[in-house]
Order: C-alpha cells, then sequence, then structure tokens
C-alpha cells in the first residue's frame, strides 16, 4: 500500500514507568542497559529484532568467554544464523555457574542446552550440546544441575 497523504492511525503507547503510580509496592533494579536491554520498536536497523538477537548472542558468548571458552577462528556472535550463541536459561539465567563447562573450543552457531530439555526443531546447522556433555553433572531430584566433584 502506498503512504497516506495525512495521518490516519493513532499510536497509544504506555511505558512500564506509567504504572508505578498504581502500584503499593515497587522495585527498581540498576543494570548494564548495554548488556540487560534490548529494545524491539522497528522492524530493520537499531531496535530490530535482529538487533535485540544480536545483543543477547553476543550476551550470551560472553558469559562463555568469561567462564574460559574459546570459539573456532575466533568468530564473534551476531544476529546471523550461523553466528548464533545462546546458553538455555535452564543452564544459566546471567552468566554464572558456567565455570568448568568451557574445556573444548566452541563452534558457533551454538546452543548449551540443559539435559532435561527437548531441542524439538532446532536448526540443523546449530550445534547443540547438553550441559553434560562438556562437563560431568548430573540432575538431583531438586532439579537444578550441580557439577560433580
Amino acid at each position: 500500500l502506498p503512504p497516506p497523504d495525512t495521518k490516519n492511525a493513532y499510536r497509544l503507547e504506555m511505558f512500564v514507568s506509567d504504572s508505578f503510580e498504581f502500584s503499593s509496592k515497587m522495585c527498581a533494579f540498576c543494570v548494564d542497559a548495554e548488556a540487560e536491554h534490548a529494545k524491539v520498536k522497528r522492524r530493520h536497523g537499531l531496535y530490530s529484532p535482529s538487533h535485540a538477537i544480536s545483543v543477547v548472542s553476543k550476551l550470551h558468548q560472553s558469559w562463555l568467554r568469561t567462564a574460559g571458552a574459546t570459539f573456532v577462528a575466533s568468530t564473534m556472535a551476531t544476529d546471523s544464523k550461523d553466528c548464533l550463541c545462546e546458553v538455555s536459561p535452564l543452564v544459566s539465567y546471567s552468566g554464572e555457574g558456567l565455570g568448568g563447562y568451557c574445556q573444548r573450543e566452541l563452534k558457533l552457531p551454538f546452543h548449551m542446552a540443559a539435559p532435561t530439555e527437548v531441542m524439538q526443531g532446532a536448526d540443523p546447522d546449530m550445534t547443540v550440546v547438553e550441559c553434560e556433555e562438556l562437563f560431568p553433572t548430573y540432575v538431583p531430584e531438586d532439579g537444578f544441575i550441580k557439577q560433580v566433584e
């Protein structure tokens, strides 16, 4: 459709902070916006879904590097299908507990899956590695993954 000559729509928008006045209790966290927040406001470019994917992919790769991982040819994570990097939130929520999992060189695209995670419809080109394959673990009855000493 061609763009209209005059405005023909209204944009109704609210922000999370607009609801604070209606809340009896509120808690806020001060975080690094570059690492913890990726806006999705546009179809392409900055603040697009592909930009958010790139931010998350780079964040997860930085967690793995901090834990001692190296990547084949020092490749960097991006939003490209062949350069994605993901750590399942069932393995680590904010990069904690990854020490010891990264004893070998990793290849992008990469997904670190929890032992209980089923990878239905996973991309056949993505390297899907259960954390048990990287480091011996067990899953006790409480469901929390622990490293074997």
